[in-house]
């Protein structure tokens, strides 16, 4: 401790705040002014200083209730197995069920604060309600809250085993790019908490842990929320910050905002990428706001500017939004102009130029050859803003309406491929050259849309180009966001900017990876309700309508489509999917004759079949009866790919019902269609897949019944197929998953055939595929449901793993949470490990959450119930 006859005499704010902090707080106005002069702005200054810092970090965080130090407590349900750690906020367990119904590790939180229970608990119990629907996989599932008869509350939450960010990247030696991308799975799981209105206040690495298999989860995202309460002082207030990570309208006693947030991960960032503290002393700099940012270690090139940005002193001198953060990280990742930089004509074409020293040439060529040498003129001479709009006019016109004109017509590929190919290089060369009004700035990102929708978005027509359609869709994103941030209520800016996100969404979800997938469509989803409301009361339109449909229909097929690279919630995927069917009916409220809206029924009801197809059997088959009927109603019966689609999910539903001969029947007509819609364009994609999925469903039942030497063929059919596929687009994991998934089945059905040698070479192929698309940190939940049903059920046995099978099933599980599919999948792994005591138990929780009315999961279940030794169960 300093004594007031130790000090010495200056004249720096600084060194006098370090001085006075040490003192008393009744001892430090005499001494100031004894030191620099009474009312002097250097003592004013250092003494606001100082105070504030009393607030911000050295209020005496309450002492932990004596019943929390107790070794075994019981809340609810849950019974603590061992003391994880303390904190200022009270103590950490290990804790788990009583009743045995939960195997999984959980973590229980007692908050250790001094306060009157009774008027907070409507809010306490408010806001567990709000965390509890966060579902991010890189947040901490918050599962239940309450409070002890002690009068202590408690938060139940997700228990997640790792280490902090900084250590894991440490000592797993990452590189540059490996911990900006870690940085980036961050800064998106922040971002939606920020679109769900919940700040953390805390961030700091000890509340971001890393698994060993390179997930990070964010801790006590939402603790300070539930604690931001009129009932808490100053002093409690403060205790639920770090210093050492707090912006500086924290540490000043201010409010946290998204904005504080961005401060705190402009912080983390500067230590993960620098291995360096930011700040060990002297917070004099962080405290006041006229202040420049402490001069850390300089990271090299643009990264110093992105971290200088987001831990601007002030607010308003930050990223707009921890998207817009990341957003530069991204645009530095790929060698683009960052925001953070200062406005330059010479720094962005630079960078461009760098990135594309062919395509600008390539540009200027293509330019000249579709539109002709006036155009290139108008460019170079940089006419009249009028001209620009008539140029991107003439891009628009080329780009919708011919693509709009060809996308649906078979045969079409050639036509698409030559236009992707010319109009690239002219947006380019535009985007390059156009000014910043907001409206060119949409009309560019709706042009690349356009295009990166053509190259590889499934939910369209397109080339197979996932690639490629994700770096243009990435151009639009970065244009349309820019346009949003200069004018956040500009409804165009909105619709535009909500329309590339989904087109994002939609493609990262095709190529396997759900997780980039989430935060786009999710965003997506809220600006499409947004448009709704600011029209206000009956003023939005159908289309506003029909656009808030496909967004949350592209939401419901990222939770649980079947088959494909889902997250596997099939219950969110049903709410999502039933508030698009809710959105189509507005829309034809406005306009019964609105063709999208129409289609949207028809859809729509596919899909709630498709996500109910397994556990509620019954309901599915009358999904899709209901789909058919409109169907017809709306005059879609003579569309080859509905029809398609409609035949092979009755027989799926038909099948799950024991309707045997119904099911192939319907799988039979939809091959058929398929068939022909391939013949039309033996390049389509789309048709392609369309067709392995109908020799798929029908291959299936055809196994299931005992008829291998049917099911082979089919079989065969489908490799080719995906094969085929794989070739077209081999960075696509959800066709490299199928087509290890198919070759399995073929290898099981060809030794079940008795063509025993070419099925050991098929499953020597199939069986190191699905480990290895399983084994990677961030697999898809189907990559690890098929890896596990194969490691079990594989023949020939000697490539079966049964340590493996578990292992998969339990992050299957975990990924999917307590679902009837994934509980079979966990009991079908745990009959092959001899684990029948844990199967039993699978299946007993499973049941109760069927459907009423048999299905082939039902008939599962209650033979592992009632016979479970005569052998495992078939995956299928």
């Amino acid at each position: 401790m300093y004594n007031s006859n130790d000090l010495k005499s200056t004249t720096d704010a600084e060194e006098l705040f370090h001085l006075l902090v040490e003192l008393p707080s009744a001892d430090r106005e005499q001494e100031a002014n004894r030191r620099v002069g009474k009312d002097s702005p250097i003592a004013l200054r250092a003494l606001a200083l100082a105070n504030a810092y009393d607030q911000a970090s050295i209020a005496s965080p309450p002492a932990t209730p004596a019943s929390s130090l107790i070794a075994q407590r019981q809340f609810g349900p849950y019974t603590t197995t061992g003391l994880l750690g303390r904190g200022g906020m009270g103590a950490v367990y290990l804790v788990h069920r009583v009743d045995g119904n939960v195997e999984h590790k959980v973590a229980v939180k007692i908050i250790g604060l001094p306060f009157d229970l009774q008027p907070f608990q409507e809010k306490f119990r408010l806001e567990r309600q709000i965390l509890a629907s966060l579902n991010h996989p890189c947040i901490t599932h918050f599962i239940d809250g309450g409070v002890t008869p002690e009068g202590e509350l408690y938060l139940i939450m997700e228990y997640v085993d790792g280490t902090s960010i900084d250590s894991y990247a440490r000592t797993n030696n990452l590189s540059e790019s490996q911990r900006l991308e870690l940085f980036l799975l961050v800064a998106g799981a922040v971002f939606y908490a920020h679109q769900n209105l919940i700040v953390h206040r805390d961030l700091k690495p000890g509340n971001i842990l890393v698994s060993n298999l390179g997930t990070p989860k964010l801790l006590d995202f939402g603790t300070a929320k539930l604690l931001n309460s009129e009932h808490f002082d100053n002093a409690t207030s403060a205790a639920l910050l770090t210093v050492a990570y707090a912006s500086p309208e924290q540490l000043r006693g201010e409010p946290a905002t998204t904005l504080s947030d961005i401060y705190s991960l402009g912080i983390i960032l500067y230590e993960l990428l620098s291995g360096q503290k930011a700040f060990t002393a002297g917070l004099v700099s962080r405290l006041d706001p006229d202040a420049e940012t402490k001069q850390l270690t300089p990271l090299h090139g643009d990264l110093d500017l992105i971290v200088h940005k987001a831990m601007a002193p002030l607010p308003a001198g930050r990223y707009s939004s921890v998207d817009q953060f990341a957003e530069d990280v991204r645009r530095y990742q790929t060698g683009k102009a960052v925001l953070a930089h200062p406005e330059s004509a010479t720094y962005r074409a630079r960078k461009f130029i760098l990135r594309n020293r062919l395509s600008v040439a390539a540009a200027s060529v293509a330019l000249f050859s579709i539109l002709g040498g006036s155009l290139a003129t108008l460019w170079q001479s940089r006419l009249a803003s009028e001209r620009y709009v008539e140029l991107r006019g003439i891009t628009r016109t080329l780009l919708r309406d011919l693509n709009l004109t060809i996308q649906d017509i078979p045969g079409s590929t050639g036509t698409q491929k030559l236009l992707v190919s010319r109009l690239v290089p002219v947006l380019d060369k535009l985007a390059l050259q156009s000014s910043a009004e907001t409206e060119i700035r949409l009309d560019l990102a709706e042009a690349y849309r356009e295009l990166g929708d053509l190259q590889g978005n499934p939910y369209s027509q397109n080339l197979g180009d996932l690639k490629g359609g994700l770096a243009t869709l990435e151009k639009a994103r970065l244009i349309s966001a820019a346009a949003l941030a200069a004018r956040p209520a500009n409804l165009p800016a909105i619709q535009t900017h909500a329309l590339v996100l989904r087109s994002l969404g939609e493609t990262f979800y095709a190529s396997g990876s759900p997780q980039q997938a989430l935060p786009h469509l999710v965003a997506s989803a809220t600006l499409r309700e947004q448009t709704i409301r600011l029209r206000g009361p009956g003023k939005a339109t159908a289309e506003d309508f029909a656009e808030a449909v496909s967004a949350h229909s592209a939401l419901g097929d990222l939770y649980g489509q079947p088959g494909a690279s889902s997250l596997r919630q099939p219950e969110n995927a049903e709410r999502h999917y039933l508030q698009s069917l809710a959105f189509s009916a507005q829309a034809l409220q406005v306009d019964p004759s609105f063709k999208r809206a129409q289609r949207s029924q028809v859809i729509g009801r596919i899909k709630l079949g498709d996500v109910t197809l397994y556990t509620k059997s019954a309901r599915s088959l009358t999904y899709y009866e209901q789909a058919r009927a409109a169907s017809g109603r709306y005059g879609f019966e003579t569309e080859l790919r509905i029809r398609q689609s409609l035949h092979r999910k009755l027989g799926e539903a038909s099948y799950n019902l024991g309707h045997v001969t119904e099911a192939e029947q319907f799988h039979a007509s939809a091959i058929d269609i398929a068939a022909k819609l391939l013949q039309l364009d033996a390049t389509d994609t789309r048709a392609i897949f369309d067709l392995a999925a109908a020799n798929h469903a029908l291959a299936r039942v055809y196994s299931l019944t005992g008829r291998p030497q049917l099911a082979v063929p089919l079989f065969e059919k489908v490799v080719v197929g995906l094969e085929q596929m794989r070739k077209a687009r081999p960075e696509d994991l959800s066709v490299l998953l199928h087509l290890a998934d198919n070759r399995a089945r073929l290898a099981e059905t060809t030794w079940d055939s008795g063509a025993r040698g070419r099925s050991d070479s098929l499953a020597a192929q199939s069986m190191p595929a699905l480990d290895a698309l399983a084994s990677t940190p961030d697999a898809s939940p189907s990559a690890l449901e098929l890896a596990s049903l194969h490691f079990w059920s594989i023949r020939p046995a000697r490539f079966r793993n049964p340590a493996k099978a578990m292992a998969f099933a339990r992050r299957y599980a975990t990924q999917a949470g307590e679902e009837p599919w994934s509980l079979f999948v966990l009991a079908a792994a745990q009959e092959a490990t001899r684990d029948f005591d844990g199967m039993r138990k699978s299946a007993a929780k499973a049941l109760p959450l069927l459907e009423a009315g048999p299905s082939d999961l039902r008939r599962h279940f209650t033979r592992m119930l009632t016979n479970y030794r005569t052998g495992p169960p078939n995956p299928n």
